[in-house]
């Protein structure tokens, strides 16, 4: 890595700064400051100059993806400036001690990035027993604990001291929940960003798959939020860490129970994207609708409908009726229908409504129009995102539409399934996709009786044919 050619920018900021320690000119509005051995702080115009510094170190050797550009900012001022000089020293001086320390460097970062074993606990799932699903395995409690004992031990944590009981006492919250497991690399901070995303992925392509007769469409389960206290075991060889928080105990869902029925509707194809180093265009939009459908799924509405029409367009009305929280369940289902139905900035409505009837009607026959129920989810949308009406909240069906995304979804795995065993043709690329919706790229055979898309106007219910379609495909919600 060459850092000698920012030698001299880097000098001249130290000197300003020594200049105004030994002026007694303290910054009033320092935007970076650090107290050490010696005192280190950055004007706004000093502070960009070094991040620029920071952005082409980090752009020039690759570094971005091994770590945050804020923790190389930090390891820059902590480990290579603050250590380059004293108040006494010259320029010379600084310039030379900067240049043994930039030799150093690169082994300071490389020292800093490490592999972290996360234990992330899971609210809404149970396990019998555990389950390894490749890069991740889920814990039930008692495993996970007999895990963490064998890691204290081996950090020389005796039962007699006061971590250790401390550590046990969290323990005994902690019982409702299992643990995912998982190593990731980089930093504490970015490996742990890596590791909630990998487990969020997880439970977005479990929320495909939850009975209809377990709790509604609430938690699913759940990476037990940030905002509220959790406890996460970061282990790394001799270095045991732990941050303590709260969890909150909810109706659970048995994985084990579950999962032979899973991998009959394609569980290990979907787990073999997430643990894909580089996804193709559409099992990336794939992926992203799955997780905007959990996003709608796992978020948990409940009210009292008489309470709600009694006090509609009042100020009680929003006190009681969770209303944002439902708007934020449906527009989070339109956002995982477009990322399968729209791939331009303007897409019209019909052309929308075509390629989700094209879906939905996937080996079904005779096939349905969709079109209304389609037109019902996006109106409602609308009038959340642009007029903030509320009326038509109380009369729109959220389970009945949550149903039929997990069925768009389902079908679109199946028929991405389809063009995968083909030797012919594929479905990976936007073109392909586009192509597919318009007829050109389409398997034999397939979708023959959408040519004339004759559509059943019998069984208006919508509930009657939802489930009808549920018992023809055996669909896995």
């Amino acid at each position: 890595m060459n850092f000698e050619k920012y030698i001299d920018e880097i000098a001249k900021l130290i000197e300003s700064n020594i200049n105004r320690v030994n002026s007694r000119n303290i910054l009033e509005n320092a935007v970076y400051h650090l107290s050490s051995e010696n005192f280190f702080e950055l004007s706004l115009e000093e502070y960009e100059e070094l991040s620029e510094i920071v952005n082409e170190i980090s752009n020039e050797n690759n570094l971005s993806a091994k770590f945050p550009k804020n923790y190389i900012f930090d390891q820059l001022v902590r480990e290579v400036i603050i250590k380059s000089y004293n108040l006494d020293s010259r320029h010379e001086e600084i310039k030379l001690n900067l240049k043994s320390r930039f030799n150093e460097f690169e082994e300071i970062l490389n020292d800093g990035f490490k592999e972290w074993t996360y234990f992330i606990p899971v609210s809404g799932i149970t396990v019998d027993d555990t389950i390894d699903f490749g890069s991740m395995i889920i814990y039930p409690f008692e495993t996970f604990k007999n895990e963490i004992l064998v890691c204290l031990n081996n950090n020389n944590i005796s039962e007699d001291s006061i971590d250790y009981k401390i550590i046990m006492d969290y323990m005994q919250n902690l019982k409702p929940f299992c643990f995912v497991k998982l190593t990731t690399s980089g930093t504490k901070e970015s490996s742990k960003d890596k590791a909630l995303s990998k487990v969020n992925e997880l439970l977005s392509i479990f929320s495909l798959y939850k009975p209809p007769h377990i709790n509604g469409f609430g938690i699913m389960g759940d990476v037990l939020p940030l905002s509220s206290e959790i406890i996460a075991f970061f282990i790394n060889q001799d270095d045991l860490n732990t941050t303590r928080k709260r969890t909150i105990r909810v109706r659970p869902f048995n994985l084990s129970e579950s999962l032979e029925h899973m991998k009959r509707f394609h569980l290990d194809y979907l787990l073999s994207l997430i643990n894909k180093e580089k996804l193709k265009y559409v099992e990336e939009n794939l992926l992203n609708a799955i997780q905007w459908y959990y996003e709608s799924v796992k978020r948990e509405v409940n009210f009292d409908e008489e309470v709600a029409e009694s006090t509609l367009d009042s100020k009680e009305y929003y006190e009681h009726y969770t209303y944002f929280k439902l708007g934020v369940k449906i527009i989070n289902l339109v956002s995982s229908l477009e990322s399968l139905l729209v791939f331009k900035k303007i897409t019209k409505n019909d052309t929308m409504k075509e390629r989700f009837n094209l879906i939905m009607n996937f080996r079904n026959n005779p096939i349905y129009d969709y079109s209304k129920d389609f037109q019902e989810l996006y109106d409602i949308r609308n009038d959340i995102a642009h007029s903030n009406k509320s009326f038509d909240l109380l009369k729109f069906n959220i389970e009945k539409n949550t149903y039929l995304l997990n069925i768009f979804i389902m079908n679109f795995i199946e028929i991405k399934l389809a063009f995968d065993n083909d030797s012919k043709k594929s479905l990976n690329s936007k073109k392909q996709l586009v192509n597919f919706y318009n007829g050109k790229n389409r398997l034999k055979g397939q979708f023959d009786y959408m040519n004339e898309f004759n559509y059943d106007k019998h069984n208006e219910n919508i509930f009657c044919r939802i489930f009808e379609k549920l018992r023809k495909l055996s669909c896995p919600i």
